[in-house]
């Protein structure tokens, strides 16, 4: 209904229509809808790039949103290059702090588990977590920083970390997977998984 009276009032190519149109996508993937969601993502992506150009922060959020889509139809060879351009834009205006980096980090890291790359997987989630981490501790203190991740799955990297920790260190050598290991076993502390956290060790 948003999206209708939107489109009648402001017209069909209005920015305000792109953010209409994103929480339709939104509302479909929640609904497990994704095939249905994919032509939403690539009107949104339209509306945007031709108003904003190529490089605008708000163009690098609907590439997101169709990656993602993408991913969870099975074509990911469609959605990497939008998840790497996204990320390279938002690096370029936002710089390598920002939440919006950590969570395009997060979103490549889950397609990279989805296509099991671990290495990769491993790469992006260790980048998202560091921003957050550097984020959160500067902002609220390392203790305070602990634990209270679970109330933002989808851009808690840590659990997407365990996973690929876990697996690439069941394919690397004992050395290397010692130290993933660890590295996994923190990531499960950092969210206050216990069980998790001694499953790993």
């Amino acid at each position: 209904k948003s999206l209708a009276i939107r489109e009648k009032s402001l017209g069909a190519t209005h920015l305000d229509v792109a953010v209409s149109l994103d929480n339709l996508v939104a509302l479909l993937g929640n609904g497990d809808r994704y095939a249905e969601a994919d032509p939403v993502a690539r009107r949104s992506l339209a509306i945007r790039e031709a108003a904003l150009g190529g490089s605008h922060p708000l163009v690098a959020s609907s590439l997101n949103n169709l990656a993602v889509v993408l991913d969870s139809i099975g074509r990911p060879q469609e959605a990497e290059p939008l998840l790497k351009r996204a990320l390279n834009m938002r690096l370029q205006a936002l710089g390598d702090a920002h939440p919006d980096v950590a969570n395009s980090f997060v979103n490549l890291g889950a397609h990279y588990l989805d296509v099991k790359d671990w290495r990769q997987a491993h790469e992006a989630y260790a980048r998202a977590a560091a921003i957050q981490n550097s984020r959160r501790v500067t902002e609220f203190g390392e203790e305070k920083g602990r634990g209270d991740l679970k109330a933002h799955d989808d851009t808690n990297p840590f659990p997407g970390l365990i996973v690929a920790a876990y697996n690439l260190a069941n394919a690397s050598s004992d050395g290397q997977a010692g130290a993933l290991r660890s590295q996994a076993f923190e990531a499960a502390q950092w969210i206050g998984d216990e069980k998790a956290a001694r499953a790993i060790a």
